[in-house]
């Protein structure tokens, strides 16, 4: 006569995280981050730019202490006194702080990419490893995480992006999110422009942009070193045929916009001036020389978490005694249902060329059916940047 529940409904897993101290009873602490947030958000009208002041606010405030989980360690009273706790003591205090400025804000929970997928035929929290905020305003959700001081405002780390994500509030039933159907990329754009000297050697100009999760990715790069002239000194040592003769570097100091790098450069090409003909190799700065996909049949899909983009557009001014003997050949493919392509265009004239060089991936997931055309893409990229552009006297 004993009636026993073997499995929970969301609403039982709603009403534990509410009335769980480690959980729910953080969430109603804003009152405790209005002193601390009221200098952030003085003079600030609009919602989005009190989000913004207070997320940057808390990033600067608080240190990750490397500790993973959805339930707060020892509270955000006590993180924020220690500048430092858990992801969820940080984003904890993130959403109190958002909510208590008035900006409608919900905790998701998530399961990041080496944790696994979340099971969600069985409702309950053991499959979830990490909580972030999602703040929502003027019609649009901004998906956040304060505990990475290099991670731009609604920008998330790779490892949140998985599949989906549980949202939870305290005035109506959790709900799924699509955590892969956020609106970063991850993009980057080389700029050359280069004269062959008469000694041989290939003077000019690089500029390489990165843009949206590349800039947090290049920003992390270069906060590895004490300063920026000791990244330069690193780059300039990993390409041993590049002279690196000035350098500048700028964004550094705002999230929210792409890193420019601009280096003036001297580079050797292949071959001798006494010579009739030179060699250069237009890939130096990056060749794709394995093909990540290996296998012969994929039964599961590829998953790289958000589109990106890659291009290189270079031009070359020759001397007026040298011409192209070998110039890169024109070729284009596409993958299916405009999941992405890979072109390269060489266009040659009198004294200079021009060479550009693209790879896009316009998809964060692509299936098993996608697969064999993924792989051939990457056997075309690699045979591709084999090529190198020959130099020839004129006769």
């Amino acid at each position: 006569g004993i009636k026993k529940v073997i499995t929970k409904e969301w609403k039982d897993i709603d009403q534990h995280l509410k009335q769980s101290d480690e959980f729910g009873s953080q969430l109603k602490k804003k009152d405790l981050l209005k002193d601390y947030i009221k200098e952030a958000i003085a003079g600030k009208t609009d919602e989005l730019s009190k989000a913004k002041a207070i997320y940057s606010y808390l990033q600067k405030w608080f240190k990750w202490n490397d500790y993973i989980g959805i339930y707060s360690n020892d509270g955000i009273r006590q993180a924020l006194n220690a500048h430092t706790g858990s992801i969820a003591d940080i984003n904890f205090s993130l959403i109190a702080a958002l909510n208590s400025a008035g900006i409608n804000t919900e905790a998701v929970l998530l399961s990041t990419r080496n944790h696994g997928v979340i099971n969600s035929l069985y409702p309950g929290t053991g499959d979830f490893n990490y909580v972030i905020a999602k703040a929502n305003i003027d019609g649009k959700s901004y998906m956040l995480d304060a505990s990475d001081k290099f991670l731009a405002f609604g920008m998330l780390p790779l490892k949140c992006l998985n599949d989906r994500g549980r949202v939870f509030s305290f005035d109506k039933p959790s709900y799924w999110i699509d955590l892969n159907a956020t609106t970063q990329r991850q993009d980057d754009t080389y700029s050359f422009e280069f004269t062959l000297q008469d000694n041989g050697k290939i003077k000019g100009t690089i500029i390489h942009y990165s843009i949206g999760y590349q800039s947090y990715l290049k920003r992390k790069e270069i906060n590895k070193f004490n300063s920026t002239d000791e990244y330069v000194e690193n780059l300039d040592e990993r390409l041993p045929k590049l002279k690196i003769l000035k350098s500048e570097i700028m964004g550094l100091d705002s999230l929210n916009v792409p890193i420019s790098e601009k280096y003036e450069v001297e580079i050797d090409a292949y071959g001798n001036m006494n010579h009739d003909k030179l060699t250069f190799d237009p890939y130096f700065l990056s060749k794709t020389i394995v093909n990540p996909f290996k296998l012969i049949y994929r039964d599961y899909p590829v998953d790289w978490g958000m589109p990106s983009s890659s291009r290189y557009i270079m031009t070359m001014h020759l001397p007026p005694g040298y011409t192209v003997d070998t110039a890169p050949q024109n070729y284009a493919i596409g993958l299916p249902n405009n999941g992405g392509r890979f072109i390269i265009n060489y266009q040659g004239g009198e004294n200079e060329f021009t060479l550009s060089h693209v790879t896009q991936f316009t998809k964060s997931i692509y299936n098993t059916d996608e697969y064999p055309y993924l792989k051939e893409l990457y056997n075309k990229i690699i045979q591709a940047e084999k090529n190198e552009i020959v130099f020839k006297k004129k006769s």
